[in-house]
């Protein structure tokens, strides 16, 4: 998903806000030239990041192309933020996810132990534990809590790959120059 692949990223969304529940979310398309209202999220694209495609399809495609579930990887990282003791996803939604279809929920080894989520109950929801290294490299769509932090995790997410987390990108240009630099998506998950 990446370079105006805006009839994707709605099939994500859609697919993502369906699983997550939530009703609000803004999110912030690196790749989009203007600001598009969908329901109950916006999609804009951040101004002070360098325009990287303009194209701009106003409605996704009829023809049912798209990424299948099937296809798909979800990773989800241990936060390296100091003190952060939250997990992206619980055990419970990462069997969710492989309901739904996701070919591979990989979970990083030790992710969710702050939050008292064990390895042990990723692995009987269906997910597979992986290196740190592994889940970069292999991970489609990086679930997280925090933005990943530069020279740590944004530097190592895979070209293409999407990263959905509480991004805050007015507050850290920084990370959203190198996501759009390594044309990584990154939706910005404000719940309001």
């Amino acid at each position: 998903m990446h370079h105006g692949s805006w009839a994707q990223a709605l099939s994500l969304r859609s697919r993502l806000l369906d699983f997550m529940q939530v009703s609000v979310v803004s999110m912030y398309c690196v790749e989009i030239n203007k600001p598009i209202v969908l329901d109950n999220a916006v999609c804009r694209r951040f101004h002070t990041t360098p325009k990287v495609f303009n194209t701009v399809s106003e409605k996704p495609p009829l023809d049912g192309s798209g990424i299948a579930y099937s296809s798909l990887t979800i990773g989800v990282p241990r936060e390296l933020f100091p003190n952060e003791r939250r997990v992206a996803i619980t055990p419970q939604n990462a069997a969710l996810l492989r309901k739904k279809g996701f070919g591979n929920v990989l979970v990083e080894s030790n992710a969710g132990v702050e939050a008292q989520f064990l390895d042990e109950q990723y692995a009987a929801a269906g997910a597979k534990l992986v290196s740190r290294e592994e889940l970069y490299q292999s991970t489609d769509i990086m679930l997280k809590v925090r933005p990943p932090l530069v020279g740590q995790e944004a530097d190592f997410l895979k070209q293409g790959s999407t990263v959905i987390s509480f991004l805050y990108p007015a507050q850290n240009k920084a990370i959203v120059d190198i996501l759009a630099a390594r044309k990584v998506d990154a939706f910005a998950v404000c719940v309001y």
